[in-house]
């Protein structure tokens, strides 16, 4: 009897060591896949005289022109991730996806009015040394008094003189001009407190709300995510992509419910697009994908109506759009990277072709997006592609402040979840981890830390789009 306790014992054991075995050699092999990439740009950045030109000439908070330091800081910093991303997979990947607890869940949500919240507002009211110091430490650039988009903002509808994009450097899209009917309101000395207030309460409930019924592992994610620097800095400036987040997700939240809240739904994509344009990518895939008539006529009808007000003025937002190298993310910008430019543009490089063509045939070879997709509700679904539109759509074409990545709490939550794919995983991790690295001296490491997980969300696209055509 002895014998055969003995025997099962080493034979459980041999199995949990065999699976073991099975699930980490996934796990070095996606880890090493993806830093054979990252190593192979970061050698070519750095051996490229105009791209470590033009990081000399770049000024950084601390470094200044030094360009020896700056070199070092993101050799420093990427191995530092690299080593991070690592432990973090082997440890995220023994969290149960079923283990949740009632107190967890507003750890987000509190972590977030803690340090965006309560020091946006207080330096409001006073310029504080303090809050000033914790700004700089997250390299976030602030002046009192804050809220400064807004203001601008407001500033743009209320000034008379501004009829056209271009304007006292108006970028957002003219219909923003109609809502002068305001004006009387908005040039009330308590607007832009009452406005801000009202929209980053907003916000907070939006983060109690989308952690309700996250695991453990999940809370973690968000809780990284909301106090970092993007999320700080929308605060701080209150820039219209807040407003834009809370008609997405109050979108989603209605959606498929029924055909009065679907038509409301669409509507607040719709508005969100005349604010800014990139959601109404939203509406382009909602279109594709639905199978209801009805909801297909209201699509068609709100993209008509973009069309023929919003259109005019794409070639003049393009125009004016962000040209600027420091402190921005997305393609362009790597692109520029790469190239050894000073200003962001859409420039091919060699070293760019062949990484994007590396990070795509590592990703078809990595990663299956049906098995994550499965095993979605059906608003975790909806929000999870809202986030991921606006995310390709957005760093795919266009140069992006940091506040652009308040949307990946749409779904880089969602897409963790499960341990479908370690190459996910990773991928997920070095975009969490690169919202912490300044993207004045380390913007090559920020925008790199981006690329894997766009290729992902491009095969995602992709395969829904093919079950759809299949169904």
């Amino acid at each position: 009897m002895d014998i055969l306790l003995k025997y099962k014992k080493i034979n459980s054991s041999l199995k949990n060591k065999i699976e073991l075995f099975s699930n980490t050699r996934p796990l070095k092999t996606n880890y090493i896949s993806i830093q054979i990439m990252y190593f192979f740009a970061i050698c070519a950045y750095l051996l490229n005289k105009n791209s470590r030109d033009a990081l000399r000439e770049a000024t950084s908070s601390y470094l200044g022109n030094n360009l020896f330091l700056k070199i070092l800081l993101i050799i420093c910093f990427y191995l530092l991730t690299s080593s991070l991303v690592y432990l973090l997979c082997k440890r995220t990947s023994l969290v149960k996806v079923s283990d949740k607890s009632s107190f967890v869940r507003y750890i987000p949500g509190l972590l977030f009015i803690t340090f965006n919240f309560i020091p946006a507002f207080l330096q409001y009211f006073h310029d504080y040394a303090y809050i000033n110091i914790y700004y700089r430490i997250f390299q976030v650039s602030n002046k009192f008094p804050n809220f400064i988009d807004l203001r601008q903002t407001l500033g743009f509808i209320t000034n008379e003189n501004i009829s056209k994009i271009g304007d006292e450097g108006l970028i957002y899209p003219t219909i923003i001009l109609k809502l002068r009917f305001l004006k009387p309101f908005f040039m009330l000395d308590y607007s832009v407190l009452l406005i801000a207030f009202i929209s980053t309460v907003l916000l907070a409930w939006i983060i109690f709300d989308i952690s309700k019924n996250f695991s453990r592992l999940q809370i973690f994610i968000l809780s990284v995510i909301v106090v970092s620097p993007p999320f700080l800095l929308l605060v701080d400036r209150q820039n219209i992509d807040l407003l834009i987040l809370i008609l997405l997700y109050l979108s989603a939240k209605i959606l498929n419910k029924n055909l009065i809240c679907n038509v409301l739904g669409l509507l607040f994509i719709f508005i969100a697009s005349a604010l800014k344009i990139y959601p109404f990518f939203i509406l382009v895939y909602l279109f594709v994908n639905n199978i209801h008539r009805r909801i297909k006529y209201v699509i068609v009808s709100l993209i008509i109506l973009f069309l023929i007000f919003i259109g005019p003025d794409l070639l003049n937002i393009y125009k004016f759009g962000v040209k600027d190298m420091a402190g921005t993310i997305g393609m362009p910008v790597l692109m520029s990277h790469f190239k050894g430019l000073t200003g962001s543009q859409i420039s091919f490089s060699l070293t760019f072709l062949v990484f994007i063509l590396a990070q795509l045939i590592c990703t078809y070879w990595l990663f299956k997006p049906k098995e994550l997709l499965g095993r979605l509700s059906d608003f975790e679904k909806t929000l999870f592609f809202y986030g991921i539109i606006i995310f390709l759509g957005t760093m795919m074409i266009s140069t992006n402040y940091l506040y652009r990545l308040v949307f990946l709490i749409f779904f880089l939550p969602i897409a963790m979840r499960f341990n479908v794919s370690s190459f996910l995983n990773i991928s997920g991790w070095f975009l969490i981890l690169g919202l912490y690295l300044s993207p004045r001296s380390t913007g090559l490491l920020f925008n790199l830390y981006l690329f894997p997980f766009i290729t992902v969300g491009i095969f995602i696209i992709i395969n829904e789009l093919r079950a759809r055509v299949i169904r």
